[in-house]
């Protein structure tokens, strides 16, 4: 027998029983039990700016200079604050925040025709970059690559992608 109930559900990341930032499953309470099969129909959906590009999975990457005296030691991964960035606001946020993350001299800049950033190293050592986490798209450099940018020089990326979330599959 079919009947017809409407139920609203409201879906909330931290509600989750199982998955990660790629993939989460949910149980439905307050269904009625007495039937073995439900289907469910999407009537309405709404999602709000809530999925920052820039999130806990991927807001760490080394950015520094060489610590060491006879070997290359860089420092400790940096932070960068959780929030949906735009490609200028994040050069701004490096910029302005590069002598409290452990680095002099650096100047960021995003050229929005061409989708890239620019690290451009005015301090007298070289600064060190290396993405290491492969969520971290929004830098536009390889995993695990370690740039080295020497005085006076700069190192433009690839595309820098600050687009975020892209899609949200409801099966």
């Amino acid at each position: 027998m079919t009947s017809n109930f409407s139920v609203p559900f409201f879906i909330n990341s931290k509600d989750r029983v199982s998955g990660d930032i790629n993939d989460a499953n949910y149980i439905f309470r307050d269904v009625p039990q007495n039937d073995t099969d439900y289907s469910v129909l999407l009537s309405e959906f709404q999602i709000q700016n809530d999925f920052y590009n820039i999130n806990q999975y991927n807001n760490q990457f080394i950015l520094g200079p060489d610590l060491g005296t006879t070997s290359l030691i860089l420092p400790n991964p940096i932070t960068i604050p959780s929030d949906n960035y735009s490609g200028t606001s994040f050069a701004n946020y490096i910029t302005d925040n590069a002598g409290t993350l452990g680095v002099t001299g650096l100047g960021v800049s995003y050229d929005s025709s061409s989708l890239n950033l620019t690290f451009t190293n005015n301090s007298s050592s070289i600064i060190y970059l290396e993405k290491t986490n492969d969520k971290s798209k929004y830098l536009g450099i390889d995993t695990n690559s370690l740039l080295g940018i020497t005085n006076g020089t700069s190192y433009i990326t690839d595309k820098a992608d600050f687009s975020g979330t892209s899609k949200i599959i409801i099966e």
